[in-house]
């Protein structure tokens, strides 16, 4: 991702997005910003409890006594993950709710964002500023990726000249 955030910075600077992949950089964009969304609850109840399946164990997790049998119901381990997930998904939900509308905003104009590159090439550009916006402003949709860094990076280039016109 930082490798396409430096073309569409270089890009800028030459004005020039001839080369520049927006489908690409969207589509990688869309899954960063997804799976962060996913990792604070903004999703299905499933689709949460299938992402955290990778972090937290069941098996690790002292829920025996929590379970029951009976003639009538079984709660069973998976049952009790469930509800534990459910439960941290909505205090998830909770806590970033107001941080979070500004991210699920953006990804539905990702989503729904024009087909025609040419006649919308502005709005493109506009657009995928926001997402490196959105990086820079949050740190943490896309891990160990600095605006900053990259910023000072291709500005380096461009008074050592090493961007071509």
């Amino acid at each position: 991702m930082e490798n396409i955030i430096k073309d569409f910075l270089r890009s800028s600077i030459k004005n020039d997005f001839s080369d520049f992949s927006f489908d690409e950089a969207f589509q990688e964009f869309e899954y960063y910003l997804k799976r962060n969304l996913t990792m604070h609850g903004f999703c299905e109840a499933g689709e949460f409890i299938d992402s955290y399946k990778e972090f937290i164990n069941p098996d690790y997790i002292n829920i025996d006594a929590f379970t029951l049998h009976t003639d009538y119901i079984t709660i069973d381990k998976d049952d009790i993950f469930e509800i534990i997930c459910k439960g941290i998904q909505e205090k998830l939900k909770e806590n970033f709710k107001d941080s979070k509308s500004y991210l699920i905003d953006l990804l539905e104009r990702i989503e729904n964002r024009p087909d025609d590159i040419l006649e919308n090439l502005k709005d493109l550009i506009i657009l995928f500023d926001e997402c490196i916006y959105a990086q820079h402003l949050t740190g943490y949709i896309i891990n160990d990726c600095d605006i900053d860094e990259i910023k000072e990076e291709i500005e380096l280039e461009y008074e050592n000249n090493v961007l071509v016109y």
